[in-house]
């Protein structure tokens, strides 16, 4: 593991803050009013196993950010119930993210284009993966579901990710960014908003996944799941006892949280779009998670057919997959 760094949020009227360093910087967001805010010290897990490129150069192959690379921050409403790594973990993809967006919507064409053309901080930007623009969501949060502090003024919309979508046409993988942000997919030429990310660091190597004793550890997200899939389907408080009821490996079972769940989805396997080695058997169906909707009773769950999250009432039965 590398050492830990900070958040750098680059915007154009920040470029001589952001340039050449990681310390932690707000400064006005494109196209909107001075939103500055006091600096703080802001440090999370950066990625390992990485091959570093200079500022400056060729962009990293977005396909190597498909997968979590990193502890997924979670919501204070998760950590609340039990996850690890609150949301304080901004510098989660060892990325800078374009504080402000796209001053118009783009298809999901045409966003690389945008993000390409940006020269904020002397930097290579591109459009960020799903799992790597998820990472941003709070779903403990209204309004725009994602800091205010770090991000102002964000519209409560949806953004383009880079990943486009298996499930037929000509589709592509967006975030919502709202009160109960959520991942979806909508035909590639609707315009949506677009915010930036750049990368100094492509992550290789490394195996993904070690299976052991009927758990797979995640080696890349740091996360360790239930190997099997349980027999038979599951209310949410059904789901949350069989967890807690696991001994596998002699560790402490849970659900996971939404943004846990995800970085199991493989978006370059058909349904079941999670690794069929490291989970096999695995159904093409909904997997319960604990995070609960803000406002609502509902549960939030993850689609293994579809690859998106969605919210269901409490007393439905889906799946489960427990993570400690």
């Amino acid at each position: 593991m590398r050492p830990l760094r900070t958040l750098v949020l680059c915007t154009a009227l920040a470029a001589t803050a952001c340039g050449g360093t990681v310390g932690y910087s707000s400064a006005p967001a494109d196209g909107a009013a001075d939103a500055s805010a006091p600096g703080a010290d802001s440090s999370s897990p950066s990625v390992s196993d990485a091959a570093c490129v200079p500022d400056g150069a060729s962009a990293p192959d977005a396909r190597a950010f498909l997968f979590a690379r990193w502890p997924m921050p979670n919501s204070s409403s998760d950590v609340s119930r039990g996850a690890p790594h609150p949301q304080a973990y901004h510098d989660n993809t060892d990325g800078v993210w374009q504080q402000g967006w796209s001053p118009q919507a783009y298809s999901w064409y045409d966003a690389p284009t945008y993000c390409a053309g940006l020269t904020l901080a002397g930097r290579t930007w591109r459009v960020p993966t799903s799992i790597e623009l998820f990472s941003l969501a709070d779903v403990s949060l209204a309004s725009a579901g994602i800091d205010p502090v770090d991000f102002p003024n964000t519209p409560p919309t949806e953004f383009w990710s880079s990943t486009q979508s298996l499930v037929g046409g000509d589709g592509a993988w967006y975030v919502f960014f709202g009160s109960n942000p959520y991942v979806g997919d909508i035909n590639a030429p609707e315009p949506n908003d677009v915010r930036c990310v750049a990368s100094a660091c492509a992550p290789t190597g490394g195996d993904h996944y070690t299976v052991a004793d009927g758990a797979v550890t995640d080696n890349w997200a740091h996360l360790t799941w239930e190997q099997a899939t349980p027999p038979g389907s599951f209310t949410v408080d059904q789901a949350a006892s069989h967890c807690a009821a696991l001994s596998l490996a002699g560790a402490t079972w849970r659900m996971p949280s939404v943004k846990e769940l995800l970085t199991l989805i493989d978006v370059t396997q058909d349904a079941p779009m999670i690794d069929p080695t490291a989970f096999p058997g695995t159904p093409p169906v909904a997997f319960w998670t604990a995070t609960i909707p803000l406002g609502r009773t509902d549960g939030w769950l993850v689609s293994f057919q579809y690859g998106y999250t969605s919210s269901i009432a409490t007393d439905d039965t889906p799946s489960v997959r427990c993570v400690h």
